[in-house]
C-alpha cells in the first residue's frame, strides 16, 4: 500500500469514481466496497458514504436517495474522464506488453509505453496484494521459431499511417531484398498488414489495380504527397487477408490430403489448419484432408514438420515437397 495516507486516499476515490456507471441503474455502495478490497484498498462503509457524498459536490454524479439500496451512477450530462489504472488493467497490461513486444515492432507500440509505465507503477503500489504477483505466473510463447521483430524506421511509419488517413499518395525509396538495389515508388496507400514479426505496407502503383506489399523496414526516405491516392474499388483489407494474401498466396483454394503421426494428428486436433478440416485414423494410417490457400506459408510449414507429414494431394503440392525434399538432401551431401 503506499505509505502516504493523502496519496492512498486520493488514489482511492480516484478509482471509485473509474468505478461508478455512466449510466442507470447505477451501483450500491455494498457493490463498490467490495470491488475497492479485491483492489487492495481497506475502507470501511462509512468513509466510502463520506467519500460519495463529498466528492458527488465536486462531480457530476447521482445518486437514487429515494430507494435502498442507494445507486450512485453519472449524470447524463457528464463528461469527465477519469485517468488513471485500476490493479486489474495493469496485470492485463504487464501481459500484453511481453506479447507484444515479442511480436511487434518498437515503432508500433511507443505509444504504449506511457501505459506499460503506468502499470508497473500500479502494480509496485500493490504489492501486498496477491494478484499483483499474477503476471509473474503467466508466460507467453509464440509458436514456431521467435524471431526478433525487424528494426523500423519510425518516421516512415508515420508518414505511412498520415497517408492512409488522409488518402494522399506516398513516395519512398526501397530497398530489395534480393539484389543490392534502391528503387523509387511512388503509391497508393491501401493498408497495414502485420504478418508475424513483419509488417507490410499494401498499396498499388499508379493506375494498377494489383496490390503490392512492402516490408516497411526496407523502406528508407517515406514523404506523403499533396496528391490524392487512387482508390481501389472494392478493396476490403480484411478480405484481402481472408483470400490468403496474407500468407503470400500463390494460388487458388486447394483441397489438401496427407498423411500425419500421431503426435501432429493430436496438434492438428487441437488447433485446426481450417474449419472443414478432417482427421480420419484407420488400422494403418491417419489422414488429413482440409481446403487451403496454396502459399509460401503452407509450403515452409509442411517441409518443417519432415516425416510428420506426408503430402498425397494435390499432386503438384507433392511434387514440389518432393523437390524441395531433395534438393536439401543434396545439400547435405555435397562436400565441405
Amino acid at each position: 500500500m503506499p505509505g502516504n495516507k493523502h496519496h492512498y486516499a486520493m488514489e482511492r476515490q480516484w478509482r471509485m469514481l473509474r468505478m461508478i456507471p455512466r449510466h442507470q441503474p447505477g451501483i450500491t455502495v455494498s457493490a463498490l466496497l467490495e470491488r475497492l478490497k479485491r483492489e487492495g484498498f481497506s475502507v470501511d462503509r462509512r468513509t466510502l458514504e463520506r467519500d460519495l457524498n463529498e466528492l458527488g459536490i465536486v462531480f457530476d454524479l447521482v445518486s437514487t436517495e429515494e430507494k435502498r439500496p442507494q445507486l450512485w451512477y453519472w449524470a447524463s450530462h457528464a463528461n469527465f474522464d477519469i485517468p488513471g489504472i485500476s490493479l486489474a488493467e495493469a496485470i492485463t497490461l504487464g501481459l500484453l506488453r511481453h506479447i507484444l513486444r515479442s511480436l511487434m515492432p518498437k515503432s508500433f507500440i511507443g505509444s504504449l509505453e506511457d501505459r506499460f509505465a503506468l502499470a508497473d507503477r500500479k502494480l509496485s503500489s500493490h504489492s501486498g496484494n496477491r494478484y499483483s504477483k499474477w503476471t509473474e505466473l503467466i508466460a507467453y510463447t509464440p509458436p514456431g521459431l521467435t524471431f526478433i521483430p525487424p528494426s523500423i524506421d519510425s518516421k516512415a511509419l508515420d508518414t505511412i499511417q498520415d497517408a492512409l488517413l488522409e488518402k494522399r499518395k506516398v513516395t519512398f525509396i526501397y530497398r530489395s531484398p534480393y539484389q543490392d538495389e534502391k528503387k523509387t515508388y511512388t503509391v497508393n496507400p491501401l493498408g497495414i498488414h502485420l504478418q508475424g514479426q513483419r509488417p507490410y505496407f499494401l498499396a498499388t502503383v499508379g493506375e494498377h489495380t494489383n496490390v503490392l506489399q512492402f516490408a516497411i523496414q526496407r523502406m528508407g526516405k517515406t514523404e506523403m504527397l499533396s496528391e490524392s491516392s487512387i482508390p481501389l474499388p472494392r478493396f476490403s483489407l480484411h478480405e484481402y487477408i481472408g483470400q490468403g494474401h496474407g500468407q503470400f498466396a500463390v494460388g487458388e483454394q486447394i483441397h489438401l490430403q496427407a498423411t500425419l503421426t500421431e503426435y501432429l494428428a493430436t496438434l492438428l486436433e487441437e488447433t485446426p489448419l481450417s474449419t472443414d478440416q478432417k482427421i480420419t485414423r484407420s488400422p494403418h494410417k491417419i489422414t488429413l484432408t482440409a481446403t487451403l490457400h496454396r502459399s509460401w506459408q503452407l509450403d515452409f510449414w509442411l517441409l518443417s514438420q519432415g516425416p510428420a507429414i506426408t503430402v498425397i494431394k494435390p499432386t503438384s503440392l507433392r511434387k514440389a515437397v518432393i523437390t524441395s525434399l531433395n534438393e536439401s538432401i543434396a545439400n547435405y551431401s555435397k562436400e565441405k
